[in-house]
Order: C-alpha cells, then sequence, then structure tokens
C-alpha cells in the first residue's frame, strides 16, 4: 500500500489512531518480560511510532490496515528493530492483570 495518495493516507492514519487508543498511548513493546509503557503523545506519534509486526513488502492492503499488524512503539524501539532486525514483541493484553482502585 503507498500512503502517497490521500484515500490511502486517510485509511492509514484512522489505523494508527485505533493503535494509540488500543495502547493508551503507551509503548507496546515488550522488554525483558515488562512493557516498556513510554508515553507518546498523540500530536508527536509520527510514522517511526507504528512498527508492524512483520515486513509489510508484499502485503495486502487489508494487512497492513489491520491494528492487530502494529505495535506503538517508542522510536528508538523501532529504529533499533530496523538496525538489529530482531523483530519487536507487542504486550499481550490478555494477560495484563488490573488492580481496581479502592475507595
Amino acid at each position: 500500500m503507498k500512503r502517497n495518495n490521500k484515500t490511502n493516507s486517510i485509511l492509514y492514519q484512522g489505523t494508527c489512531e485505533k493503535v494509540m487508543e488500543r495502547a493508551d498511548n503507551l509503548c507496546e513493546v515488550m522488554l525483558e518480560g515488562k512493557r516498556c509503557g513510554k508515553f507518546i503523545h498523540h500530536d508527536t506519534a509520527t510514522y517511526s511510532n507504528f512498527a508492524h509486526t512483520d515486513s509489510r513488502n508484499g502485503q495486502s492492503d487489508e494487512w497492513i490496515n489491520d491494528p492487530e499488524n502494529i505495535i506503538f512503539s517508542c522510536a528508538e524501539h523501532h529504529l533499533e528493530e530496523h538496525r538489529t532486525g530482531e523483530k519487536l514483541k507487542r504486550c499481550d493484553y490478555s494477560e495484563i492483570n488490573y488492580i481496581p482502585c479502592e475507595d
């Protein structure tokens, strides 16, 4: 998918907004068994904060725009992935336990 036309750019932007909402604007990358959790403000998030779980090359537009195939990450983690070739791991929300606030 090319993001150089208006329709594709709008579609991908909507996908990125869904990813940020899922992540609550926190980096989803797992490091040594713990979520990074660095806050990335909505207004400062760029292409470098959206890492695909696999290479986009040869993938369909549907795959590229599926939020499940995107990890919201610190730019540093995404760049490190490209530098080292080691794939990022996203936190598994089904394994996260929330502790309710006590009033």
